[in-house]
């Protein structure tokens, strides 16, 4: 791996788990929910642009 601080895919995927039980939390202050959510939505952004790639070399090797 070129950068020991990127997440893996199933870690990403995990950790877009643990938000979505967090914000269905009542004892998260708004500020909180906020920050949150936009990590989520930047894990499933790259999420996302994995799958197409993965897509890509899969229709590559056809």
């Amino acid at each position: 791996m070129d950068n020991p601080n990127k997440m893996t895919f199933e870690e990403k995927f995990n950790r877009v788990t643990e938000i979505a039980n967090s914000l269905e939390g009542k004892n998260v202050s708004l500020e909180e929910m906020m920050k949150t959510y936009e990590e989520g939505i930047r894990l499933i952004k790259e999420l996302e642009e994995e799958i197409k790639q993965a897509e890509q070399k899969i229709e590559v090797a056809k």
